[in-house]
């Protein structure tokens, strides 16, 4: 099970497409909540996901004492400037064997390293050769589509083999800064290109082809292997089946003993399906096997006529439907 976790709010980038802004999460930044402790001691997850905001707000300190009461693997997403600005900080926590690493870079005017510089890539290769200096590995980043740096796609593909590592081309939500979001089907047209100049292996969605389920289940359900949490201001603890639901502030309160069920078949009532055609078509799980998906495709009225246009590509490319 995968386990995602929130620690803090707090972030030291201002992306104006940030999907957690909305998200107040305040507490101690060094010292992990007791109900934290609980609820990880009572699930035990295979992996633990640290996300954000910016997990390094934290201190390694708040990190080394979640490894010193679970066994399990640890990772981070993280724009790493903090790791660049104090490696030495970070370098231990980071060289564990059981932590890895993965962070965020795309082209265009959206990621910003503060109010007033956009995140270049020249700044994107220097953390990432300190990482690689420090670390030993490149780790793998998670790039952003939105309107602003679509017609650069690519260049991500090319980045990512240039530094020996592999990108996940992620469309942008309407959470949080996003305003708008970026179509499901353009997403998939870039895959599909992508595929066919053969650079699949450095791009996570064209090395996989899941269905539309959760990537971090591409076999089960999210309510079969994820939980997404964070502790309020108030001690109480909320979480859910879906980070995306959190960042929505679709919060959940669940009691801290409720382990994720242990199935692999997804319950979508008819009211939450795109549309009564779904029911006939090959893509149903590519197009309603995600939430997030569902509720922004259900008010695009070129969304499945786009996706069935798609729809041959899309299975003689190889994706599980």
């Amino acid at each position: 099970m995968e386990l995602i976790i929130k620690p803090t709010s707090a972030c030291n980038f201002k992306c104006t497409f940030c999907s957690a802004a909305n998200l107040k999460i305040k507490h101690s930044l060094s010292k992990v909540p007791e109900q934290l402790k609980e609820l990880i001691c009572n699930l035990k997850p295979n992996n633990i996901i640290f996300t954000g905001g910016e997990p390094t707000m934290c201190s390694p300190e708040y990190y080394n004492e979640i490894m010193s009461f679970t066994d399990c693997k640890i990772s981070f997403t993280s724009n790493l400037k903090n790791f660049y600005l104090d490696p030495d900080a970070w370098t231990p926590l980071f060289k564990n064997p059981r932590v890895g690493v993965a962070t965020s870079f795309q082209y265009g005017t959206g990621r910003l390293w503060d109010i007033n510089t956009i995140y270049s890539e020249e700044m994107f290769r220097n953390i990432q050769n300190l990482f690689y200096e420090r670390i030993g590995y490149s780790p793998s980043f998670i790039t952003v589509i939105t309107d602003d740096n679509a017609d650069r796609y690519f260049d991500h593909i090319v980045l990512a083999k240039e530094l020996g590592t592999i990108c996940r081309l992620n469309s942008a939500n309407r959470m949080g800064r996003q305003g708008s979001y970026f179509p499901r089907y353009k997403i998939f047209r870039m895959w599909i290109n992508i595929i066919d100049l053969g650079y699949e292996k450095y791009e996570v969605n064209c090395s996989e082809r899941h269905t539309g389920r959760c990537p971090l289940n591409s076999n089960g359900t999210c309510e079969s292997c994820i939980r997404a949490v964070y502790v309020t201001p108030q001690g109480e603890l909320i979480y859910s089946n879906c980070e995306d639901k959190l960042n929505r502030n679709e919060k959940e309160v669940i009691p801290i003993d409720e382990k994720p069920m242990a199935t692999s078949i997804s319950v979508i009532r008819p009211n939450e399906v795109i549309s009564k055609k779904c029911y006939s078509c090959d893509l149903f799980w590519i197009c309603n096997g995600c939430t997030t998906n569902r509720i922004v495709a259900k008010e695009d009225p070129n969304y499945c006529r786009e996706m069935v246009a798609l729809k041959e590509e899309i299975i003689n490319h190889g994706w599980h439907i």
